[in-house]
């Protein structure tokens, strides 16, 4: 019995000594490198945000990085499997965990398990993160994440409320369907457009929670929303507040490009988006303000005074793909 404990016990030994951690590349475009006989490691491939990656040894090695322009000695890399091949992935892209998934809206982020420790920085919608240990505080449930900083350039441990990390799998699937349909791209304009539309749809079909649901809804009108109307329509911005009212380059959350004073006079609208959206408590469609160099500019219908008849909707359209 004694020489079994003793076999069982190598044996396990011998297991744990050869198993694999799995870690994901949570850099969008992550770059895997490889040994090119030229005393460093070299661009290789590129693998979307969220692949995972098998970890041949968690302690890191230190390497040269040779890019086009320069070498870089000591970079820490994960010696890793992907697709059958070995590849080196750099120890600050590369996020150590059981599972990766998906964050359902734009979130406050603290250094600590506790609400004293929120940091004046948040992580958005959809982003796809690495889910670790659970805490509770005060009977606040907060949950460990890593994540892409695109700003420090490397993977951050925070944390953050566990009802915003979805434990629902078709939520990450969706997202990662929407990111493959935003990054599709074909020489046949029309044959691009039908190809997103069906990823879209795709997309549409899964059971996902309200939030990842209303962000593909929001991601098909930045590119398919356009609806032209009858008539041109003219009014002046009127905030609630008298503040200044945002112009967008996409509804809802594109990034800002102009700000108009209550009362400004604005151009005639002659397009507004596919579908109605609620902002700061009001429900309304977004308008085509104006068109930039790089796209449409959009401002919210909500903080219009319409100087002619407010836009009626065209029977039988279906706000909804």
């Amino acid at each position: 019995m004694k020489k079994l404990i003793a076999y069982i016990s190598l044996a396990l030994l011998a297991a744990s000594a050869f198993a694999k951690t799995t870690g994901f590349m949570l850099r969008p475009n992550g770059p895997l490198r490889e040994d090119k006989g030229k005393g460093g490691v070299e661009w290789a491939t590129t693998v979307p945000e969220g692949t995972e990656l098998t970890i041949e040894d968690e302690n890191p090695v230190l390497l040269t990085l040779i890019t086009e322009k320069e070498r870089f000695d000591n970079i820490k890399f994960y010696k890793v499997s992907y697709d059958k091949k070995t590849y080196y992935a750099r120890e600050s892209e590369v996020a150590l965990g059981k599972s990766v998934t998906v964050i359902l809206s734009d979130t406050t982020l603290f250094s600590k398990p506790a609400i004293s420790s929120f940091l004046n920085a948040q992580i958005e919608k959809a982003s796809l993160v690495v889910a670790g240990e659970k805490s509770k505080n005060a009977d606040i449930d907060f949950t460990e994440i890593q994540y892409w900083s695109g700003s420090a350039s490397e993977i951050r441990k925070r944390y953050v409320f566990s009802e915003k990390v979805s434990e629902n799998k078709k939520d990450l699937e969706a997202v990662r369907v929407v990111d493959t349909a935003l990054a599709l791209k074909n020489k046949d304009a029309e044959k691009e457009r039908a190809m997103k539309q069906e990823l879209f749809k795709n997309a549409k079909k899964l059971n996902t929670s309200d939030e990842i649901t209303e962000y593909v809804q929001a991601e098909y009108d930045k590119i398919f929303g356009r609806v032209d109307l009858e008539s041109f329509l003219t009014g002046k911005i009127k905030s609630a507040d008298g503040s200044k009212v945002n112009v967008r380059k996409a509804p809802v959350d594109g990034e800002i490009v102009a700000q108009r004073e209550d009362g400004d006079e604005i151009p005639a609208f002659c397009a507004r988006s596919a579908s109605k959206s609620s902002y700061d408590g009001i429900t309304d469609y977004w308008y085509v303000y104006e068109s930039g160099e790089d796209g449409l500019y959009w401002i919210f219908g909500g903080y219009i005074e319409w100087e002619n008849d407010k836009p009626i909707e065209q029977e039988g359209e279906s706000e909804r793909f």
